[in-house]
């Protein structure tokens, strides 16, 4: 990744961590200026844990990049570094989930897609240091991201008159539009083997595709800011 690359992507995660931060700030300040009835609502407590879950997964996801780059500088293997990323992020990502999912029977199916990636690292071994990850690992991960949001989504149109309705909707959309395309970006992966014109376009894919993610988090979390402190 060059330089100038590195740090615009490390600004956008960290932007939409800091953002994301000021968020939940805002949030509990706007609820010191509702009605004694209404403080401590359990839609907004609701609302500011699950923003603090998905803040944590934003910084495991730029701690990930971080050491993993360094790692990769050093001549060191890196991709047991995404496996415990994708072990601890993914219990912060589903947990957002959860909190805003109505239907008992998709908050247990995340447990369940959960399960399965652990199963899977588990599995292949690839939690060893000198482990490998194959493009296989990018590919059902990237798909079971996809799913998880796919369920929450089915279930927030379900409800359209949810509390935060289109806050969730636009969070949601913004993440399973950059699973989708970071699934089919990757399910053509393997044609690209020993064409490196490709495989570069391939890799500009996928860093523009969540760079985008990051910066879409980011406007969503800003704008939301701005409507709580004209309030």
């Amino acid at each position: 990744m060059l330089l100038f690359q590195s740090v615009f992507y490390f600004l956008l995660i960290g932007t939409a961590i800091v953002s994301s931060i000021i968020l939940r700030f805002e949030l509990i300040k706007s609820d010191k200026k509702l009605p004694v009835a209404w403080r401590n609502s359990f839609s907004l407590r609701n609302l500011t844990l699950s923003i603090s879950f998905l803040t944590i997964f934003l910084l495991c996801n730029l701690t990930t990049e971080f050491v993993s780059q360094y790692l990769a500088k050093q001549h060191i293997y890196n991709s047991f570094i995404f496996s415990f990323d994708f072990t601890i992020s993914s219990v912060f990502l589903f947990g957002f989930l959860y909190k805003h999912t109505q239907t008992v029977w998709k908050q247990y199916t995340y447990l369940l897609l959960y399960i399965i990636i652990i199963a899977y690292l588990i599995n292949g071994g690839y939690y060893h240091p000198k482990c490998i990850l194959p493009g296989t690992s990018a590919l059902l991960i990237y798909s079971i991201y996809f799913i998880a949001a796919l369920l929450h989504l089915t279930d927030l149109l379900l409800n359209p008159k949810s509390d935060y309705f289109k806050l969730q909707l636009k969070i949601n959309l913004s993440f399973s539009i950059n699973m989708l395309i970071a699934s089919i970006a990757t399910s053509f992966q393997w044609s690209l083997d020993g064409n490196e014109n490709w495989f570069e376009i391939y890799f500009q894919i996928q860093f523009i595709n969540m760079m985008l993610f990051y910066f879409s988090l980011a406007l969503i979390f800003i704008s939301e800011i701005l409507k709580l402190r004209r309030k």
